[in-house]
């Protein structure tokens, strides 16, 4: 299992910190970071969603010797809750999780298969700064019981933090000491299961390659939440091609032997129908285009397979999509089904709106040491940045 630990954190001297901080920074717009960093220069974006590297590294260095940040005497853990504006609560603790080869060495599993740039900006963004800026997000399942003890144990104190995130997630920390009755507890829970990454494969990726190329910390900063009575909720991520025939698409789809059914369906229904969180019992996906849009129903025997990959395994085989093709944009990513159904508005783009995965499947695939295709899951909420960081140089 994987040897969960205590780390020294470095934050924020400031004891109301809203304003500092940011969405991930694979989660944000534009437009999004450059308000944030408008009205407060000091804001996390600036140093996590910095399109340079050295201009990240300078401003850490900056932030840390004139006391905008600063380092933590002791290792701790730091006991989190979230609890989002819909009244999603997700509950875990921030440790340092190790870094390695994913499955039993380091009792850290992925599910996702990355791509090569956002890896390879994480790497760059680490090798500056030489600290980790956000945390990976990772499921422990099972032994609800003893986190939830020592949850109400710690929590029954005041929090060291009270914020709010700017996706309106309100957020109470404790620092824990490790050698305190909860902190061996909730080390020892964290400790006991598989975790697997829900969010942050490329940062995770990147901090091993680190490791290797460097010799760096084989650690890295991750929210471990209890997955059972307080994990994130599960989403689809919808695919956007450009420069296909949604015609020609179609015609093959009714064809193929691996689809049941394709039904012109109102757009509207289409939207509503692939707007739920839960995923139905049929592995089903729409395809919208030119303002209309037919929903398609896959063959049962594809049911144990996940949805992204059977997605994906019919753009290979009827529109000779490779995985290379995706790798260098031939899909484009869109969570908002709204946003994905308006761009299917527009000539020549096909929209295919997909259903979340099922968590099980998630498991299973992770834990199994099989991927799927990139961008399969979207959990939410995500931790904010800005909460915690991780300095190597405090945690050699």
């Amino acid at each position: 299992m994987a040897n969960v630990r205590p780390f020294r954190a470095t934050r924020y001297a400031r004891e109301q910190i809203d304003a500092l901080l940011s969405p991930p920074y694979d989660a944000a717009e534009a437009e999004v970071i450059q308000r944030l960093c408008a009205s407060e220069p000091l804001n996390s974006a600036a140093l996590d969603a910095s399109n340079s590297p050295e201009e990240s590294a300078a401003l850490w260095r900056s932030w840390r010797e004139s006391g905008v940040l600063i380092d933590e005497a002791e290792p701790a853990i730091y006991l989190y809750e979230g609890v989002s504006e819909n009244g999603v609560t997700m509950r875990g603790i921030f440790a340092a999780v190790p870094v390695g080869a994913y499955g039993p060495e380091t009792g850290v599993y992925g599910h996702e298969r990355t791509l090569d740039a956002p890896r390879a900006g994480r790497l760059a963004l680490l090798a500056a700064t030489r600290a980790n800026l956000s945390p990976i997000l990772l499921l422990r399942a099972g032994d609800a019981n003893t986190f939830s003890a020592a949850f109400t144990q710690v929590a029954a104190g005041e929090p060291t933090t009270r914020t709010t995130a700017p996706d309106g997630t309100r957020i109470r920390l404790w620092h824990v000491p490790p050698e305190s009755e909860a902190g061996r507890t909730l080390l020892g829970w964290a400790s006991g299961a598989p975790l697997i990454i829900a969010d942050g494969h490329h940062r995770y990726e990147a901090a091993r390659e680190y490791a290797e190329r460097h010799g760096g910390p084989a650690a890295t900063m991750g929210l471990i939440v209890e997955a059972d009575a307080a994990g994130p909720t599960l989403h689809a991520t919808h695919r956007i091609l450009r420069g296909y025939e949604s015609e020609r698409f179609l015609t093959a789809l009714r064809e193929s032997s691996d689809v049941v059914t394709v039904q012109a369906v109102d757009l509207a229904d289409a939207r509503a129908r692939f707007s739920e969180v839960h995923r139905g019992e049929r592995a089903e996906f729409s395809l919208c285009a030119n303002g209309a849009a037919h929903l398609i129903t896959l063959a049962p025997s594809q049911q144990a397979q996940p949805i992204t990959q059977q997605v994906e395994d019919l753009l290979r085989s009827l529109l000779g999509i490779t995985k290379e093709d995706i790798a260098g944009g031939a899909l484009r990513y869109e969570r908002r089904v709204t946003d994905a159904v308006e761009a299917s508005r527009t000539d020549g783009v096909i929209t295919l709106l997909l259903p979340p995965e099922r968590a099980e499947l998630v498991t299973t695939m992770a834990l199994a040491q099989q991927v799927m295709p990139q961008k399969s899951t979207h959990f939410s909420p995500k931790p904010a940045t800005g909460l915690l960081f991780l300095s190597h140089d405090q945690n050699a």
